[in-house]
């Protein structure tokens, strides 16, 4: 008779570990969508403020907002690195 065997004792992995690094993992890949779409709105937003210098209509709030926006940008950078380390080292 045929026995199941289990992939992750064949590895060498715990069963406790796998949920750790589907965690890190899906981590790692929903933080670069967000690198992504900050990458996208601070282009836009830079887009938006050389336009406006242009017509020399630039107003305070825009500059607020691409500070605002790298702020956000080097956060989700920081929680992208640290996401994807983790989960390599869970691995």
């Amino acid at each position: 008779m045929v026995e199941a065997v289990n992939i992750t004792s064949v590895l060498g992995y715990d069963d406790s570990v796998i949920p750790y690094c589907t965690f890190g993992i899906v981590g790692g890949v929903f933080s670069f969508i967000l690198l992504l779409a900050t990458v996208i709105v601070v282009a836009k937003a830079i887009e938006y403020h050389a336009e406006q210098k242009k017509n020399g209509t630039l107003s305070k709030l825009c500059d607020l907002f691409i500070v605002l926006c790298s702020i956000v940008l080097f956060a989700v950078i920081s929680f992208a690195f640290s996401a994807l380390f983790g989960s390599i080292g869970l691995l």
